[in-house]
């Protein structure tokens, strides 16, 4: 866990291991560096994009409460 940020203040979070684990069972192995550079950018691209369907989503339910 990084130390400028507490667990406490984290929602949600994913790690190297998570990727490498994930492509292990898709692929079959971990990913190489060069790989994993490329999937990082596409989940910082990803979840900028999806972040205002997911507030929305999340924003929404609490509204019908």
């Amino acid at each position: 866990m990084n130390d400028l940020i507490s667990k406490e203040d984290l929602v949600y979070y994913i790690t190297k291991e998570d990727v490498q684990s994930e492509a292990q069972k898709r692929i079959g192995r971990k990913l190489k560096d060069d790989e994993f550079k490329i999937i990082r950018k596409l989940l910082d691209n990803g979840i900028s994009i999806n972040m205002d369907i997911i507030y929305n989503a999340i924003f929404t339910e609490e509204i019908k409460k």
